[in-house]
């Protein structure tokens, strides 16, 4: 095989593989979004001490304003007036469930790039989302994902 043939098949590898990790991110991101929205929390948690939440640090007012991230308030709001001024109405928890979703979409390609360049294998990066997914999950449930075989388990307890 050629060197121009090998660099071509291996360029394309590369592609298939960053769609693969696109792909499985995106879906990991949109799992655990619905999840953490629909089963744990639910819209009324967002309408009403999510958005409280929100307003205190906008406000400057929360009882410790180093406990919260001031970043994604800050541009939560910038889009929920956007929102408003082209006539939007309520857009207060898509704008949450959407900074929600953007941000677990980059926890899931920073980490896969991440390990892939510590010298992982695409299995073993695949299989670190997965585990990822499973503690994002267990974080806002405080249980674990169910139906996972024992040889499939992330954890090493």
């Amino acid at each position: 095989m050629s060197g121009l043939r090998l660099k071509s098949l291996m360029r394309s590898l590369d592609v298939a593989w960053a769609t693969v990790l696109v792909t499985a991110s995106i879906f990991l991101a949109a799992f655990t979004v619905y999840n953490q929205v629909i089963h744990q929390t639910g819209l009324a948690f967002l309408w009403d001490e999510q958005l409280r939440f929100h307003r205190w640090v906008i406000e400057g007012a929360s009882v410790d304003p180093w406990q919260y991230r001031v970043l994604a308030p800050y541009l939560m709001e910038g889009a929920m007036r956007l929102a408003l001024r082209l006539g939007y109405e309520g857009p207060q928890v898509t704008v949450f469930v959407a900074t929600r979703l953007a941000q677990n979409l980059l926890v899931f390609l920073t980490a896969g790039v991440y390990w892939r360049r510590l010298g992982l294998t695409r299995a073993q990066t695949l299989l670190g989302s997965r585990c990822s997914l499973g503690e994002l999950r267990t974080r806002a449930t405080g249980a674990a994902l169910p139906s996972i075989p024992t040889s499939m388990s992330c954890s090493t307890s």
